[in-house]
């Protein structure tokens, strides 16, 4: 009995030091202790609960030779280089430890993001509600202050017209919620009976990310055209309200302007206008790296790394890591998804969504960017899995009710 209270606990803790990890912005201040306070926690607690599959070892230990490769390439210190490895543990782990983790995890980002909503709902309307200036995270390009209302943050600053109508929920980029979503709704093969998923599907909408309305739309085509279980009014009902959405967004100033201006092809450049995660400067820095050991290796140059680190781009990570370790990585997952998932149509639902939250924001060893991609695979090969390890098993803990979340 104190075993399984203590394993419960267990998966709380993993779950909220993986929210962490997103960068909430009641965090910011620390980001320099995160490796001390959340990332060496989460490392012991994926220990204890290792499985005990020897293909689980198999995965851990490939992940970690590409991730030592990578650390390496970079120029990582012995700590550094430590923890950039210890992200294999990810692929350590038990099945039924690992979505229930999830199912916490996915608990708390609900909560978050959903009082998130309210508060930058009472802004819209004009309600007074508290609030403060906090300096941006460390991390951020934009030396710009961001207002920090409960639960929910936005630049106090006009970038550019429209600003106000992009969600940031505690982040500090609309970007971050809009990917969150899409992994999300992936994993849960976009079951919107469930209230949860509706609120992460709102709270996607209104992060006016280009990523998550591009790919939803794509991946809800792909999944109603392909699903035959789905009844053909379904999928006319499906295809409607895409198409009503597609009018809307047009006509409408600033949902054009937040949209489709974005996905005009910029001749000049040869690429859609909204295509800015990686400036003109490093992609031609990259392409003529080609074919030498910086290319292939990483550039090993802090400075230069410095220099594009307002674009956030799989340029960036063939800068630090090079070509190889990239490229490695990209093999892994994808022969990852080919060897658990069985279904074909699956294996190409992850590469789809793999590879576009890799071009958007490829950060590649993050516990929960690892976590996030390993619980889609898992719930891929077995559609049921969602259900099987999260629901059941929390109605016979009788911790809480998860069945609409």
């Amino acid at each position: 009995m104190i075993r399984e209270l203590l394993i419960n606990k267990y998966e709380w803790l993993v779950a909220f030091l993986l929210y962490l990890l997103l960068f909430p912005y009641f965090i910011w201040n620390y980001l320099g202790l995160l490796n001390w306070f959340v990332t060496i926690p989460i490392i012991l607690l994926l220990i204890i609960n290792k499985s005990k599959k020897t293909s689980n070892y198999s995965w851990c230990f490939f992940f970690l030779l590409i991730a030592l490769f990578a650390g390496l390439c970079n120029r990582q210190h012995i700590l550094g280089l430590f923890f950039t490895a210890a992200t294999s543990l990810v692929f350590l782990v038990d099945d039924i430890f690992l979505f229930k983790v999830y199912h916490r995890f996915k608990l708390i980002y609900v909560c978050l993001i959903t009082i998130s909503l309210i508060s930058a709902l009472l802004v819209l309307l004009n309600i007074s509600i508290p609030y403060r200036i906090i300096p941006p995270p460390s991390n951020n390009t934009f030396e710009v202050d961001f207002i920090a209302y409960p639960l929910f943050v936005k630049p106090d600053m006009l970038f550019w017209e429209y600003k106000d109508l992009r969600f940031n929920g505690l982040f500090d980029e609309p970007g971050v919620v809009g990917t969150q979503a899409c992994l999300f709704l992936a994993i849960e093969n976009f079951n919107l009976r469930k209230i949860g998923n509706i609120m992460i599907l709102i709270s996607g909408i209104f992060s006016m990310s280009l990523f998550f309305y591009v790919t939803i739309a794509l991946y809800s085509i792909y999944k109603v055209s392909l699903n035959t279980n789905i009844r053909t009014y379904w999928k006319i009902l499906t295809f409607i309200i895409i198409t009503l959405a597609i009018i809307y967004t047009y006509n409408n100033p600033a949902m054009h302007f937040l949209i489709w201006d974005r996905l005009q092809w910029d001749s000049a450049n040869n690429t859609i206008s909204g295509n800015n995660r990686a400036e003109l400067g490093l992609i031609d820095y990259v392409n003529n790296l080609k074919g030498t050991d910086a290319y292939l290796f990483g550039v090993g140059d802090k400075t230069i790394i410095e220099r594009y680190n307002e674009s956030a781009s799989i340029y960036n990570q063939i800068l630090k890591y090079g070509f190889i370790s990239v490229f490695s990585y990209i093999c892994f997952f994808v022969v990852m998804a080919m060897s658990k998932i069985k279904i074909k149509k699956n294996i190409l639902i992850f590469i789809f969504i793999f590879v576009a939250t890799m071009y958007t924001r490829p950060t590649m060893f993050l516990f929960v960017r690892l976590f996030m991609f390993y619980v889609l695979i898992i719930s891929l090969r077995d559609e049921n899995a969602i259900n099987k390890h999260g629901l059941v098993t929390f109605r016979k803990e009788k911790t809480l009710k998860t069945s609409c979340l």
